[in-house]
């Protein structure tokens, strides 16, 4: 028999909400993990890294940024040959 609050969660899941995209069921997860509270930050922290399109955009971004004079130069890793960062200084 499944306990009082896992009763009323699953009938706020299955009623209260539309499971519409990724925003509820992060949301819902996030708070779980949290204890029942996070902050604004929290929520957005981890509504953000669930969004492929985001973490795509951004992907292509940071690849296209060192080299117009930064603090920072890509190279293939050695190890695992994936894409890696090295900090500078001039």
């Amino acid at each position: 028999m499944p306990s009082p609050a896992f009763s009323r969660l699953r009938d706020f899941i299955t009623t209260a909400t539309q499971m519409s995209h990724v925003y509820q069921p992060v949301m819902l997860w996030t708070l779980i993990g949290k204890g029942g509270k996070a902050s604004v930050l929290e929520v957005a922290q981890a509504l953000l890294a669930e969004d492929r399109a985001q973490l795509d955009y951004y992907r292509e971004i940071t690849k296209r940024m060192p080299g117009a004079g930064g603090a920072a130069a890509a190279r293939r890793s050695r190890l695992s040959g994936r894409r890696v960062f090295d900090l500078w200084l001039r």
